[in-house]
């Protein structure tokens, strides 16, 4: 809907960004407030998963 009034001139760019304000403001912000609940055993958690091995690729 707002690529074809963008396209048809209907809408400027300074609606866009107004638009896109708005969405990534509450994406920051559920983002933020998702982050606060992580603890510090939730990182050791996901750190400690997964066994890593390293080795060199053969040429």
């Amino acid at each position: 809907e707002i690529g074809d009034k963008y396209g048809s001139g209907k809408m400027l760019t300074g609606e866009i960004k107004k638009i896109l304000i708005k969405v990534l403001q509450k994406f920051v912000l559920d983002h933020q407030a998702q982050r606060k609940n992580i603890t510090n055993d939730d990182v050791k958690k996901f750190l400690s998963t997964h066994q890593r091995k390293y080795t060199p690729k053969n040429q």
